[in-house]
């Protein structure tokens, strides 16, 4: 009986950090995602290279905030395109050009194309959160160590709680 009771303890503690590992992968990514997309998101729509500028320059300090000034925001797929190196780059390149938009009188032709390239650029700016963050910031600990440890862990004891038939 108290083999029973040890295996069962295991099978809940393997199940909890489990779903803990889940948990904080999700809250991570969550919060990246609020601050960093979010940012990106608010500087493409803008109307105004003014406003433009200012959303650019955020989007800036929030990624260097939350670390984001190096690594890879890929898992798999690392080449000058995910490099978060380059990615601060082209975003300090777009708050220079956004800047010399801003120069320009609002009703040209020239002022109008000049924001609809810029919101281009960002728009083809990669800033995968759940990959910056599961490459470089820890959470492959979590998502690819520790949730699949966890989880088989879980079965094994779990089968051999609920298999184990001597009352």
């Amino acid at each position: 009986m108290k083999a029973k009771t040890g295996l069962g303890f295991v099978f809940a503690i393997c199940i909890i950090m489990f779903v803990v590992s889940i948990v904080v992968v999700v809250i991570n990514t969550i919060h990246l995602d609020n601050t960093v997309t979010a940012a990106k998101y608010r500087a493409q729509t803008c109307a105004s290279a003014e406003e433009m500028h200012t959303r650019l320059i955020e989007l800036d300090a929030v990624m260097e905030k939350e670390g984001m000034n190096a690594g890879y925001c890929s898992l798999l797929n690392h080449n000058v395109w995910t490099d978060m190196k380059e990615i601060r780059k082209n975003i300090q390149a777009l708050i220079i050009r956004t800047d010399e938009v801003r120069q320009l009188d609002h009703k040209t032709d020239a002022y109008q194309s000049g924001l609809d390239d810029i919101r281009g650029n960002i728009r083809e700016l990669e800033t995968s959160v759940f990959g910056w963050w599961t490459y470089n910031g820890g959470g492959w600990i979590w998502f690819l160590l520790l949730g699949p440890l966890f989880t088989i862990l879980g079965i094994i004891f779990g089968i051999a709680f609920f298999v184990n038939d001597d009352y």
